[in-house]
């Protein structure tokens, strides 16, 4: 799917805890609902603040820390999914002028508008460089920063989306019939290798060990290899995936036609949860603490903080003290201790807990125990 504007419309702890067997993962809600400018596609966060883009051809500037919008501001013509910010610099790709608007983050003014391909789409912006996708060029932009001029383009696959650099490597999805993740060597602008990943894939995340693709035809995120270039993993989601965002240990991925943010486990491939957003979510930028989420039909942000659940750790066969000592480093609490007879667990040890070990609670959940009271 391609996203495109016309007239400002949108057409289309960890290991302290291992050896007590207690584990944190991270557990996230909206907190805070954002109004923004309409139609609302791409999001970034530097952590400090959020840059939006709105069908107006305008930014919202958001603060971070208190959730307000503090500025809007006009960029060139048609600004769709392509932002991204370094924490000085904001670059927004202007779709409808050919054009990429560089924003200085301090003063939240446009100090460069810079000439790049045909419909630019996608930014990401890494060091002293940004790569920017030319969607109707099938060419990739590399920007030097420091001097805001282009160095070089790069020939990839056909209507190229999204667009991920981690330094060393940079990482295009071809959208449309391509199906495929061109990797670049950020080094020499050289595309070293073509991956097939399937039906349109519309954006893409890496994390510098792993490449994430959200497949918008397939339903699925698409996990790769960074230093093989191979597909390990293929996970469904919900109905459209369109945004992706990789930070830390989780991977977070907008379904657009499910209303909803799936959040993935790096480590396992597997979606622990999905939270509910706002209306026809597209982009999504994850800062570490807060996962931010454009939703387009509702003229919004959904601000989603990640907090911590915890594992209930295993207590079978542990002695009642020693149980009780497991659960609050846990920061859960003992409840309710039932006693009963047992012929194969010793008097005074747990038979088992509830909620049962492994399982994902927030902290101060009551874990009720039954303890052997012997056979007799």
């Amino acid at each position: 799917m391609r996203i495109v504007r016309i007239a400002g419309t949108l057409t289309v702890m960890a290991a302290l805890w291992l050896a007590i067997g207690v584990s944190s993962v991270s557990a996230a809600a909206v907190v805070k609902t954002i109004t923004v400018g309409a139609g609302p596609v791409a999001v970034s966060s530097d952590g400090t603040h959020v840059w939006v883009t709105n069908a107006g051809d305008t930014v919202s500037e958001i603060d971070a820390s208190t959730g307000k919008v503090v500025k809007t501001i006009p960029v060139g013509s048609s600004p769709a999914y392509g932002v991204s910010s370094d924490g000085t610099h904001v670059w927004v790709a202007d779709t409808g002028g050919d054009t990429v608007s560089e924003i200085d983050a301090s003063t939240g003014t446009v100090v460069n508008t810079i000439p790049v391909g045909n419909a630019p789409y996608g930014v990401s912006a890494h060091g002293t460089h940004v790569w920017v996708t030319n969607t109707g060029g099938d060419t990739v932009s590399e920007i030097d920063a420091s001097t805001g001029t282009v160095v070089r383009k790069i020939k990839v696959g056909s209507s190229p989306d999204g667009v991920s650099s981690d330094g060393t490597h940079v990482w295009v999805a071809n959208g449309f019939k391509h199906g495929t993740v061109s990797e670049i060597d950020a080094s020499t602008g050289k595309v070293v290798k073509k991956i097939k990943v399937g039906k349109d894939p519309e954006d893409v995340s890496s994390d510098g060990t792993h490449v994430w693709v959200a497949n918008y035809g397939g339903d699925k995120v698409i996990e790769i290899d960074a230093s093989t270039g191979t597909v390990v993993r293929k996970i469904k989601v919900g109905r459209r995936p369109f945004g992706v965002s990789a930070h830390g240990t989780h991977v977070w991925v907008t379904n657009s036609y499910g209303d909803t943010v799936s959040e993935i486990d790096a480590s396992t491939g597997k979606v622990v949860r999905k939270i509910k957003v706002g209306r026809r979510p597209f982009g999504v930028s994850s800062d570490g603490t807060h996962v931010w989420v454009a939703n387009d039909r509702g003229g919004s942000v959904s601000e989603i903080k990640i907090g911590k659940r915890w594992v209930v750790p295993k207590l079978t066969g542990r002695t009642l003290a020693a149980a009780n000592t497991a659960v609050k480093q846990a920061d859960c609490a003992v409840g309710k201790i039932t006693k009963r007879k047992s012929s194969t667990v010793p008097k005074g040890r747990v038979i088992s807990s509830s909620p049962k070990a492994g399982s994902e609670h927030r902290a101060g959940t009551k874990v009720a125990l039954t303890v052997s009271r012997g056979k007799h």
